[in-house]
């Protein structure tokens, strides 16, 4: 994953949502996570970062779980997207 995806969709969040300063953001260890532009980008915001243990894959399972869950409803097994701005449109639509 490129560091631009992660990077501009904290952006996108953080426009959104105005989180409070010192929320915790949850990672795996994946470089687009450990990279000094998206850790600066939590810094300027007062968001602290939690990240995946390396060999500790029971870390992220909460958050594998949430996705997971998302993914099926979202989804619904066979949902696709023409365009990105289409599954943005969809994954943060206000009910």
């Amino acid at each position: 994953m490129e560091v631009t995806i992660a990077t501009d969709s904290l952006k996108m969040f953080i426009r959104r949502r105005d989180p409070p300063q010192g929320m915790i953001v949850h990672s795996d260890g994946g470089r687009q996570f450990v990279a000094k532009k998206f850790r600066k980008l939590l810094s300027q915001n007062g968001l602290k970062q939690s990240m995946t243990r390396v060999d500790n894959h029971y870390d992220n399972a909460f958050a594998e779980s949430l996705f997971s869950q998302l993914k099926a409803e979202l989804f619904d097994g066979f949902h696709t997207f023409k365009e990105t701005e289409d599954a943005k449109k969809q994954n943060f639509r206000i009910h």
